[in-house]
């Protein structure tokens, strides 16, 4: 999120600097806009040697010192072009490029950190689900699935939640058994959360809660 808001800050105050220009002093830009870009580069250059493409907070850590030295790049490119060729607009243009990339890069990290904080199941993930709930289904010994969800922990690391009903003459240990291989099959979870009750019991539970 913080990354969406500082790309559209970059290009609205781009737009702004372009109607009405600041007094800068080009010479302090320039060298500020140097440091800044180099103390960045030797921090994406440390963080690359140790990152973690599947950790979603490595990669937004990342594209948070990317951003930062692109930005810097960006003010000592327009600077440049600015001051020796008189490319006001320069400006507008880099930032908006940039405003553009920052965005880009943010919005499928947004939308996957937003789909472990819901709970849901990741679109990859879909059609070995449906699979798995049809042959758990078609366990003999189970009456049916009362709920099921799966959805991702870490990038790699999913967590699957079962609530069955089984037929009351059988035995739960080994209905509980065949649902942890065919899970593990379809969806590579090891240890999944089953719950697994007898019919009896869940009208029970139910006339109670009603």
């Amino acid at each position: 999120i913080l990354l969406v808001y500082v790309g559209c800050l970059i290009f609205l105050s781009s737009v702004q600097r372009l109607f009405q220009p600041p007094e800068i002093e080009s010479l302090r830009v320039l060298s500020v806009s140097f440091v800044g870009a180099f103390v960045n580069g030797l921090g994406l250059l440390l963080m690359s040697s140790s990152f973690e493409y599947d950790n979603i907070n490595m990669k937004v850590a990342y594209q948070h010192i990317l951003a930062n030295t692109l930005s810097n790049f960006n003010l000592l490119s327009s600077s440049i072009l600015g001051e020796v060729f008189g490319w006001s607009i320069s400006d507008l243009i880099l930032s908006t490029l940039l405003a553009f990339g920052i965005v880009r890069s943010a919005l499928p990290m947004l939308r996957r950190s937003g789909a472990m904080l819901l709970l849901q199941t990741p679109p990859e993930k879909l059609e070995d689900y449906r699979t798995c709930l049809n042959d758990v289904a078609a366990i003999p010994e189970l009456e049916r699935i009362q709920s099921s969800q799966l959805w991702e922990l870490n990038p790699g690391v999913y967590v699957s939640v079962f609530r069955v009903v089984v037929v009351e003459s059988c035995e739960e240990r080994a209905v509980h058994e065949k649902i942890v291989k065919l899970i593990f099959a379809h969806l590579g979870v090891r240890d999944p959360v089953i719950q697994a009750s007898g019919r009896g019991i869940f009208e029970t539970v139910t006339s109670l809660s009603c």
